[in-house]
């Protein structure tokens, strides 16, 4: 448990675990899946969550659903995921070079397998300026079933700031749910670069991370800030994982002042795909 950042190779056509073992109810990976090969994955005791970053891929379940998403080609579109319930064995056959983003969280019901299109992946635009950025509700509490797991995106604009104003989601109350995250990042370009800022209320906790094309950040607490470099938008999936299956936090207190002036509203309130 904790935070940290993980910098692994991935390998072509199989799936490739980054995060594992570094926290208790959440895993992520990625696919890099050929056009024409296949992986087959079985869930076992987890609910898995399949998020297409770039690509096509048709999936069949081996309690006979078949499921084929459209194509996506870069991360500026909208995504398609994949919900998948536990006990089941699943086969993803790329239908064009894809990459696939992987969550798997503990699965105490099962329910049904659900293709999410396009149509369905809530979000918007958040903040303004130079900390403006997009949001997608691909795996989420109002357009799926499932037991702890849910799946977003946020693109992030050259040079912008995202997650902010900063917040956390540690405990429960009024103002938030506990759930633990692992963000995987791309870029534009090989060579994109941005920063992560990890800290606490009491200033107890002030951690940095660098972030480059293909990393995974893992973390349990504290605000996070991210800011990309200048020279290309940055993408960042987000696997999440708390069990009452919510997205709502609290902001820094210090920071909300960047919605006053702009009278705006808490964009962590208990986010939904239909606002």
């Amino acid at each position: 448990m904790g935070c940290g950042r993980i910098r692994k190779s991935t390998e072509k056509n199989r799936l490739t675990w980054l995060v594992d073992g570094e926290m208790k109810d959440i895993r992520s990976g990625v696919i890099d899946l050929e056009k024409g090969h296949s992986v087959e994955v079985s869930t076992a005791d987890y609910e898995y969550g399949f998020v297409l970053i770039h690509g096509q891929f048709c999936a069949k379940t081996s309690s006979g659903d078949k499921f084929i998403t459209g194509i996506r080609h870069d991360f500026h579109e909208k995504p398609f995921g994949l919900l998948i319930t536990k006990e089941e064995t699943v086969t993803l056959t790329a239908l064009e070079d894809s990459l696939i983003g992987v969550g798997a969280a503990p699965a105490a019901d099962k329910y049904r397998n659900k293709l999410i299109t396009q149509e369905e992946v809530g979000g918007g635009q958040r903040g303004k300026d130079n900390w403006s950025r997009s949001v997608n509700f691909i795996i989420w509490t109002d357009n799926t079933k499932g037991n702890m797991l849910m799946m977003g995106e946020t693109i992030i604009p050259s040079g912008n700031w995202s997650t902010f104003p900063p917040h956390r989601h540690d405990y429960k109350s009024d103002d938030e749910v506990p759930y633990n995250e692992i963000y995987y990042y791309r870029f534009e370009r090989p060579s994109g670069a941005g920063l992560l800022w990890q800290f606490d209320d009491d200033n107890k906790m002030d951690n940095a991370y660098s972030v480059k094309n293909g990393d995974s950040i893992y973390m349990d607490k504290g605000y996070h800030p991210l800011t990309c470099m200048p020279g290309c938008d940055m993408y960042q999936l987000t696997i999440m994982s708390g069990s009452y299956r919510q997205s709502k936090a609290k902001l820094h207190p210090d920071y909300t002042y960047i919605l006053e002036e702009n009278k705006m509203n808490n964009p962590y309130a208990y986010q939904m795909t239909k606002e």
